[in-house]
C-alpha cells in the first residue's frame, strides 16, 4: 500500500486481486499537481486500474488531465481503467468536456 497526501488531496493505492485500486479524496486542482504527479508515478505499472473518486467533490482541468493521463498510462500497459464514485461536480465537468465516455465510469 502506498499513501500520497497533500494539503487538500490524498491517495491510497492498493491491490484487489489483479486490479490496482487508487482511492482519491480531496480537491483535484492546480495546487495539487505535485501530489497528482506522484500518484500517477505510483500507478505506472501493468494491470487494470480502478479509480475510486467517492471522496472527490471538486476538480478542475488539472484533475481532468490527471484522469486522462491515468487512462492513457493504463492502456499503454495493456490494462483497463474504470472510475467509481463520481460526485456531482466531477461528473458534470467530464460530461461538459465530452470525456465521460473516455473513462469507463461506474457509480
Amino acid at each position: 500500500m502506498a499513501d500520497v497526501a497533500g494539503p487538500e488531496a490524498s491517495f491510497d493505492l492498493r491491490t484487489d486481486g489483479g486490479t490496482m485500486v487508487l482511492t482519491v479524496s480531496g480537491e483535484l486542482d492546480y495546487a495539487q499537481k505535485p501530489v497528482l504527479s506522484r500518484a500517477l508515478d505510483a500507478t505506472d505499472r501493468p494491470g487494470d486500474l480502478r479509480v475510486d473518486m467517492h471522496g472527490v467533490r471538486f476538480m478542475d482541468s488539472t484533475g481532468t488531465d490527471f484522469l486522462i493521463r491515468l487512462h492513457r498510462q493504463t492502456e499503454a500497459h495493456g490494462g483497463r481503467m474504470t472510475v467509481t464514485g463520481l460526485q456531482a461536480q466531477p461528473r458534470s465537468l467530464l460530461r461538459l468536456l465530452g470525456l465521460q465516455p473516455l473513462i469507463d465510469s461506474k457509480t
